[in-house]
């Protein structure tokens, strides 16, 4: 059977925005040429910029990396990772504002 219908419009987007990354045929590409010597052209392809694709989200990793590295304070710290039962998975998903709230609870947790 076909899951087509539950995917959703940006999973699919994102999905061809990374198969199509860095391809001429797919996301286009940019055309230099010097006006001095038009026959020495330069095609550069365009990239997916998406955080799902291998190689440009590296590339904005490590700029997020650089500048939360400026936000931290110069001291040790340590990295919590807080979880959501599978039950209310779904539901979450279906309704992005009660994460706000999720969030909320699990920081007061260490407070």
């Amino acid at each position: 059977p076909s899951n087509r219908s539950q995917i959703t419009f940006s999973a699919a987007y994102n999905v061809w925005k990374v198969m199509n990354c860095r391809e001429p045929g797919g996301l286009g590409y940019a055309t230099y040429a010097c006006p001095d010597h038009p026959d020495q052209v330069t095609h550069i392809p365009k990239t997916c910029k998406s955080r799902f694709c291998s190689v440009c989200a590296k590339i904005q990793v490590d700029k997020w990396v650089a500048d939360m590295n400026r936000l931290f304070p110069n001291c040790p710290y340590f990295h919590i990772t807080f979880t959501v039962p599978s039950q209310f998975r779904i539901l979450l998903f279906e309704k992005r504002s009660l994460l706000n709230a999720v969030f909320s609870a699990g920081a007061q947790t260490l407070l």
